[in-house]
């Protein structure tokens, strides 16, 4: 889930996802603003959705629980002192519930599938049973026509 939202906010950042995993020459996490500032989004989101812990968070960008934490106070700092910052969080946590919801849904539909993929498979097996008795019951006419000459 943590790889959806990042898709979800790259793309209303206009940033490549990769970006955000990039790594100096020290092997510390590039500190470009745009980078750093969406990581920080994907890391408030995805604490939101009550499914990972910090330090699960975390890890998604091989940092520790602090780093999450602070990214989620930088995060309310800006959804506090700036009304354009609070528009967008609020429109990714729309499409965030949008998305849960359509993946419910798919959820169910496979739940509904998954007995007629059943179905299908034992009547496949039912219609190659059929086959063969029609093959060999053919072979036994051609072999009584045969003899019938």
């Amino acid at each position: 889930m943590i790889e959806l939202i990042e898709k979800m906010v790259c793309v209303g950042e206009c940033i490549n996802s990769a970006e955000l995993h990039e790594r100096s020459e020290v092997n510390k996490l590039t500190r470009k603003k745009e980078a750093k500032e969406t990581r920080q989004i994907v890391m408030y989101l995805s604490c939101l959705t009550n499914k990972y812990t910090l330090a699960q968070v975390g890890a998604f960008y091989s940092q520790d629980h602090a780093t999450v934490i602070n990214a989620n106070k930088r995060v309310n700092n800006l959804i506090d002192t700036e009304k354009k910052f609070k528009e967008k969080i609020e429109e990714y946590k729309r499409r965030m519930e949008t998305l849960g919801q359509a993946m419910g849904r798919i959820n169910v539909m496979k739940e509904m599938i998954k007995p007629l993929e059943d179905e299908v498979d034992k009547i496949m097996i039912r219609l190659d049973n059929i086959r063969v008795v029609i093959k060999d019951t053919i072979g036994e006419i051609e072999k009584l026509y045969i003899f019938d000459k």
